[in-house]
């Protein structure tokens, strides 16, 4: 009997071993399901935040483009009447010292800087120098006579008209 209650001990261990597998497996199973989840969960929560970002930047765009200046500091800074080249150059006097526009435009240092650069545009808009053309001058009858001697012969037909009058004038008064 001794010989069949060890065969009866191998057939036992046999199919715990395969239970063992099995269970091995299962684990294996579950623990790769419950991965598979979390990454699901994961992917879905980056979906998320990428439609919510999506949404906000979307908001964010359609919003007009908000200033730092109060409605005060527009009616001062209009009142004050500065050009638009020097809005910022206040506003950011006004912020370094810690005071309002309006107090800023009524500071000498702001007024110093505002005149000077008014006066900068209007010396600008008078010199005006790249866009108005001077009319040519008149060349005179000696001039055109001269070049004409040199091979320079004048473009405009009044020129040439002058050149051929003076060169008839010349050549009377040679002949007295």
């Amino acid at each position: 009997m001794d010989i069949n209650n060890t065969d009866e001990q191998e057939v036992l261990e046999t199919p715990e071993t395969e239970v063992d597998e099995e269970e091995t497996t299962e684990e294996e199973d579950e623990s790769s399901s419950e991965e598979e989840s979390e990454v699901d969960e994961r992917d879905q929560k980056i979906a998320e935040l990428e439609r919510k970002n999506k949404q906000l930047f979307e908001r964010v765009k359609k919003q007009p483009a908000q200033s730092d200046l109060s409605q005060n500091d527009l009616i001062a800074i209009m009142k004050a009447d500065v050009h638009e080249e020097d809005i910022t150059e206040v506003t950011d006097y006004a912020k370094l010292k810690g005071l309002s526009v309006k107090e800023a435009l009524n500071s000498s240092v702001v007024k110093a800087i505002l005149s000077e650069r008014k006066e900068e545009r209007t010396s600008a808009g008078a010199t005006n120098t790249s866009g108005s053309k001077k009319a040519p001058a008149k060349v005179s009858s000696d001039r055109l006579l001269s070049d004409a001697r040199e091979g320079k012969m004048p473009e405009s037909d009044q020129d040439i008209q002058r050149l051929l009058d003076a060169q008839i004038e010349l050549k009377r008064n040679k002949r007295k």
